[in-house]
């Protein structure tokens, strides 16, 4: 399947298919940066929340590194038959976005075509299931700490910039749930730096990471996140 996103992706990392995938880390920029803005921009994202009823886990905020309780951003919206769905309180969410703080929602491809589309390009593409998380981080505020994913991730540069840190991994293939806990950061660093709009990063699964903006000051960062997910016999 033809698809800009992953011709994009190639271009960046200098791959010709998936076969790295998992493999080593890599990085690299989008010979086009304008796809960001069609992809995603933070308006979008806010005025998504907006219109859907979310809960957590999928939709979490962070401040000053640790998660927010649901009170802090969601809201009971009551029909005039009763019904109550839970809702983003924009007020709430704009002081936030204001003071400073990180906005994550998950399966972004679950609300917006755009977003559908290119995770089936990928999963076209790497034969493996895949999903999109988005992550807004507004001013100083601090993201995830030094963490490990199980999955493979693309990690895509929206706007803004973001300061990041990747070690290597400290156990092969580790799982979510495990035979022994996976819990001391690997020494070995791999990559240092800042991403900025049209960067393109491929963390493989196992490998130490974590981004903040606690040395940026005002401003903002926006980037997505796809995770492969590799299949088992239960899919």
């Amino acid at each position: 399947m033809d698809h800009r996103l992953v011709s994009a992706i190639e271009k960046a990392l200098g791959w010709n298919g998936a076969q790295l995938l998992g493999k080593e880390f890599a990085r690299g920029t989008i010979p086009d940066t304008d796809l960001c803005l069609r992809l995603l921009t933070p308006t979008n994202l806010l005025d998504t929340m907006m219109r859907r009823s979310l809960a957590i886990p999928q939709l979490r905020f962070f401040k000053a590194g640790k998660e927010l309780h649901p009170d802090a951003f969601l809201t009971d919206a009551v029909t005039r038959r009763g019904q109550s769905t839970s809702m983003a309180n924009m007020d709430r969410v704009g002081r936030l976005i204001k003071d400073g703080c990180t906005i994550v929602l998950d399966s972004f491809d679950t609300f917006d075509p755009t977003m559908e589309a290119a995770c089936r390009a990928l999963q076209w593409w790497a034969h493996e299931l895949v999903q999109v998380n988005t992550y807004l981080t507004t001013h100083d505020a601090a993201g995830f700490n030094l963490h490990w994913d199980d999955h493979d991730v693309l990690i895509l540069q929206l706007s803004g910039d973001k300061s990041w840190e990747v070690r290597g991994a400290s156990r092969e293939v580790p799982m979510y749930r495990d035979s022994e806990a996976n819990r001391t950061p690997s020494e070995e660093l791999v990559w240092s730096g800042t991403m900025s709009p049209g960067d393109v990063m491929h963390i493989p699964r196992g490998y130490w990471h974590q981004a903040t903006r606690t040395d940026r000051g005002a401003g903002h960062s926006l980037h997505i996140t796809f995770g492969f997910v590799n299949r088992t016999g239960v899919d």
